[in-house]
């Protein structure tokens, strides 16, 4: 099943926003879209951090490289 094999080598980030004492967590596994998200959670006014699967954590002031970085990895591979 090589889509088995597909959905095993990507990566899942996790993005957690607070606000008002309420704390939301999703999971996406294309970058694109984490860091779209991110950015629409932290226009309404909410803390905002995502977390990487290796662990590292990433603060609003980093979503711009981040999506820059993991494009251009996309774009060498």
């Amino acid at each position: 099943m090589v889509v088995a094999q597909e959905r095993c080598e990507m990566t899942a980030f996790t993005i957690q926003a607070s606000k008002n004492g309420q704390t939301i967590t999703t999971v996406r596994i294309r970058p694109t879209v984490c860091v779209e998200k991110a950015k629409t959670l932290l226009r309404e006014g909410r803390q905002v951090h995502i977390t990487d699967a290796a662990g590292h954590q990433y603060g609003s002031d980093e979503f711009d490289r981040l999506a820059a970085e993991l494009q251009s990895s996309k774009l060498a591979n």
